[in-house]
């Protein structure tokens, strides 16, 4: 499939490329079990597991470790004008990537919601985000 193809499809859900290019990070923590038989459970990145960015650098480069599948949909992608941009700038700026994550997960889990832009903000009563956590090695990195 094109990158045309992918975006429109999303495009079409209301889903913008720099909000696409957020949610492909989540290919950090995926495997492949149907694309490749002979790589059934290849992961996405060298960090299986661990909800960080290095998925967006490591699509980028050229070779790859032996037991990592690159999706040609998020090769083509990654590649396209439309979302390089924003995709080189979440190679390593974990706390970029998470903001504009959430943000489009939010947009994407409302599919279907009729009243989407009538809905209430009310997130200035949540509590102050923690970007530290007990084990990480990495500012707001889950892992």
């Amino acid at each position: 499939m094109s990158a045309d193809q992918i975006i429109s499809l999303f495009e079409d859900k209301t889903i913008q490329p720099h909000e696409l290019a957020a949610l492909l990070g989540a290919h950090s923590t995926s495997q492949q079990f149907n694309v490749d038989k002979t790589k059934t459970g290849f992961s996405q990145d060298s960090t299986p597991g661990v909800w960080d960015v290095s998925f967006y650098n490591e699509t980028l480069q050229p070779g790859t470790n032996s037991k990592v599948f690159k999706f040609q949909s998020d090769l083509v992608t990654a590649n396209d004008s439309r979302v390089s941009d924003e995709w080189h700038k979440f190679i390593g700026d974990q706390n970029h990537w998470n903001g504009d994550y959430a943000s489009a997960y939010v947009r994407l889990s409302m599919l279907g919601v009729n009243n989407i832009n009538n809905l209430t903000e009310c997130t200035k009563v949540l509590p102050a985000a923690k970007v530290t956590f007990a084990g990480a090695s990495t500012p707001g990195l889950l892992g």
